[in-house]
């Protein structure tokens, strides 16, 4: 350690590794799209910060095939005017987009996101509270201008959507309604009548819970075609009348407290039902008409029972959409077709009844005893007989995520089948192994019968892309990027160009861009190079950079994976007080193949200032299978602390660097769960605990995560008392600089409220403790300044402590 350094020095040196570490990551491309322009030129857009701090749309010009030389440096260039600013002086995100951002754990300023409609060119984004529409036009001669879209009412619009059948018209969220505008006429029309005052019913934006817990952040989808001249589109409404409100307050005075609808585990959850919109566009000022709200005549909650949560919503055709339901306990799936026919007009004046549709089919049914996965995986393959349905899925039902060919039968004819009748259904695997693939997204070259994914073939800690045939299904599966690093790749939509952006833990991220080629001898892909978007940087590795390393559990000879920052000035054979950064949960994987960069900052800042900083993925984590990842099943809390100290102790005997004596654990959010865990279970083992936004009993977080793993309160009190940190408030430590929390008092998703039962119960058992509240933040710590105190406050208490 480098001593008891004062709090001016210890900020000197996050600063410059906050600048040092910020211009490695920030310039980084990230959110690609592609466009193929009429003289050859691919077009690929993305995101960076390149020009300064805040997000901007830039994008590179891959030349023609023909005129592709290898690695040629490929210039970036800004998309809008610089004359345009994206980030506003004094301008500040509205609560609904600052609750979104932190839904989708967006980071950064500026553009975050945009949509592009690729065949016109066409751009939706949000930046500095507006949003904006602009076309770039590929014979252009200067950067061009984005357009605000006028707001009359000053409410924020959310999730901005470009209709793919005319790029004119946008659909968006607003004070939970949907609403078009229409950029040729600069006209908006409120299409639902949903949301009224102070109720708590809204149309196209999801609930809390599922965008949380089930990463769907939108609640309306644009019908792809309007062949027939009517606009449709699917959505959402919600209802939350039942869901429990909470109370968020600040310090700030004359402030109201903040009321939030969240759903803790136990209690009622919003409900959902499935609508339909459609509408016309008539004579050349293209006036809305035709205007029809429809409703299922019987709701998908009516048809099934069992249904919970709708995970995931879409266009099957342009006669069928498809859903896919989920019960409570998140055991059972059904993928279910829909046929738009079944939406019957809200205000039907009486009459003869419609014609008879087909019925609500169900392509596919899954069952568990641990609990599902959701994910984003449905590609239909087109079939020439209109009665079979050919789609590609994943699912682990083998333990493994793995991709599927599934063949079913449907009916496009009236009565011949209700919901509950199963077709018959093949599945085919297309990838098999002791490995998981990404279940993001996937690419389909239908016409060359390719599919690409992203997978952890080889090992965990990396992810490559691979490619193999759905229509001659081998059980093969070629890698297609460079062994050693971990990739994220991007495919255009016909699967001819490829960008890769990788890293990994001594090598900063570079980007490339590749064309694929198929070929006819072997049906193997080849990847020629179209040029660099961006090379690595060349940066001095600090004596921090992270080691790799992986261990057997003594007991069960599971395999975990850690990385190990030594300590800066690190002499062998010397032992040195040592932080374990903990999260450990479900969902997350932190040891990685990849360059540790500003996320990281704090484990930097550790080692820098003398620490050895350990983190490990214990049993539960993600990644690695099912029967992994289940372990913590009905019993969260109560096995992961015991995987964190074996691993430790290995690596201790391993490195020769841990002092065992002085160790500090120390996480956010479920790291902050089992940081507190750990100082109350192993106090031997742990001299500090520092927990940030806690969890202290699962009774007080929401219904989504809380019982896909460990079932309803109801049904599992056993487990949630155990895995209660209140249950074990007699054992935290009773001697005082043991223990320190952090907690943002307007944190949305762990609430304050966890802290001030922590509070109440070790003052109950009489046990020291120290807080350190931040008035202003939520789940994460945004603002710059509450980031640089939290880092230096811990910095602190290790020094004086550990």
């Amino acid at each position: 350690m480098s001593g008891q350094r004062s709090w001016a020095e210890m900020r000197q040196t996050l600063h410059q590794l906050r600048r040092s570490l910020s211009a490695l990551s920030s310039r980084t491309p990230q959110h690609f799209s592609f466009r193929a322009l009429a003289d050859g030129r691919l077009r690929v857009y993305y995101l960076s910060a390149r020009a300064g701090s805040e997000n901007q749309l830039c994008y590179v010009d891959v030349p023609p095939e023909t005129a592709v030389s290898d690695n040629v440096k490929l210039p970036w260039q800004q998309l809008f005017d610089p004359t345009f600013q994206s980030v506003r002086y004094g301008s500040r995100s509205s609560r609904a987009e600052q609750l979104q951002l932190e839904r989708k754990r967006v980071v950064g300023c500026g553009i975050t996101e945009y949509g592009l409609h690729e065949k016109s060119g066409r751009f939706i984004f949000t930046a500095g509270n507006s949003v904006y529409h602009v076309t770039d036009d590929s014979a252009r001669a200067s950067a061009v201008y984005p357009v605000e879209i006028p707001s009359t009412r000053g409410q924020p619009r959310l999730n901005p959507t470009i209709c793919p059948a005319n790029p004119d018209l946008l659909a968006y969220v607003e004070e939970g309604d949907i609403w078009l505008f229409n950029t040729r006429t600069e006209s908006d029309v409120r299409l639902t009548r949903t949301h009224q005052e102070d109720d708590a019913l809204s149309a196209g934006f999801p609930s809390y819970v599922m965008q949380e817990e089930f990463s769907r952040f939108v609640g309306f989808w644009w019908a792809p075609t309007a062949e027939d001249g009517v606009y449709r589109i699917l959505y959402e409404e919600v209802d939350e009348t039942h869901v429990e409100v909470l109370y968020l307050h600040t310090m700030q005075e004359g402030s109201e407290p903040e009321a939030i609808r969240y759903p803790r585990a136990g209690s009622t959850n919003a409900t959902s039902a499935l609508k339909l919109l459609e509408f016309r566009l008539e004579g050349p000022t293209q006036t809305v008409t035709g205007l029809t709200r429809r409703h299922l005549s019987t709701p998908l909650a009516s048809m099934f029972p069992w249904m919970e949560y709708l995970v995931r919503v879409g266009w099957f055709d342009d006669q069928f959409v498809h859903c896919q339901l989920l019960d409570r306990s998140q055991c059972r799936l059904d993928l279910v077709l829909v046929p738009v026919a079944l939406f019957v007009a809200d205000d039907a004046t009486p009459g003869p009844p419609p014609p008879p549709a087909a019925p609500v089919q169900v392509l596919l049914s899954a069952q568990t005893d641990v609990w599902i996965n959701v994910h984003d995986i449905f590609h239909v393959i087109p079939t020439s007989d209109p009665g079979q349905v050919c789609f590609l899925w994943m699912d682990d039902t083998t333990g493994y995520t793995h991709l599927y060919r599934v063949t079913t039968q449907i009916t496009r004819q009236p009565g011949s089948r209700s919901a509950s009748q199963h077709p018959a259904v093949t599945k085919v695997p297309l990838t098999s192994g002791q490995w998981s693939l990404d279940s993001k997204q996937i690419w389909v070259s239908e016409k060359r019968g390719l599919v690409f994914f992203q997978g952890s073939r080889d090992t965990p800690v990396e992810r490559h892309l691979y490619v193999t045939s759905f229509l001659q299904p081998s059980g093969k599966c070629q890698q297609l990027t460079q062994p050693g690093f971990y990739h994220n790749a991007y495919l255009d939509s016909e699967c001819t160009a490829l960008v890769t952006v990788q890293s990994n833990l001594s090598t900063p991220p570079s980007c490339q861009v590749w064309r694929l080629h198929s070929s006819s001898n072997s049906g193997e892909v080849q990847l020629l190079p179209a040029g660099v978007v961006l090379e690595p940087c060349s940066f001095e590795p600090p004596r921090w950079l992270p080691q790799l390393h992986s261990c057997r559990l003594r007991g069960s000879g599971d395999q975990l994976f850690a990385m190990v920052y030594p300590p800066t000035g690190f002499v062998p054979g010397r032992r040195y007080p040592t932080v374990v950064n903990v999260y450990g949960g479900p969902q997350v994987q932190v040891v990685t193949n990849t360059f540790k960069g500003y996320r990281y900052l704090r484990n930097h800042i550790l080692a820098a200032e003398g620490y050895c900083v350990v983190c490990i993925d214990s049993r539960g984590s993600h990644n690695r299978g099912t029967k992994f990842e289940g372990h913590i099943k009905n019993r969260m809390g109560t096995v992961e602390i015991a995987d964190q100290v074996d691993a430790l102790h290995q690596l201790a005997d391993r490195t020769g660097m841990i002092d065992l004596s002085r160790v500090a654990i120390q996480g956010w959010s479920y790291g902050g769960y089992l940081s507190l865990m750990g100082l109350a279970l192993r106090p031997d083992v742990f001299k500090l605990a520092v927990p940030g936004a806690p969890v202290v009993s699962w009774s007080l977080y929401d219904t989504g995560y809380t019982e896909r793993y460990m079932d309803l309160p109801c049904r599992n009190p056993c487990g949630y008392e155990a895995g209660a940190v209140l249950s074990y408030a007699n054992q935290f430590p009773s001697e005082p600089n043991r223990l320190l929390i952090f907690h943002g008092l307007m944190d949305e998703n762990v609430h304050f409220f966890h802290t001030q039962q922590l509070i109440s119960a070790l003052i109950r058992a009489g046990k020291p403790y120290q807080l350190q509240v931040y008035p202003n933040e939520r789940h994460s710590l945004r603002a710059l300044e509450s980031s640089e105190h939290y880092e230096l406050t811990l910095l602190t208490f290790l020094n004086n402590h550990l």
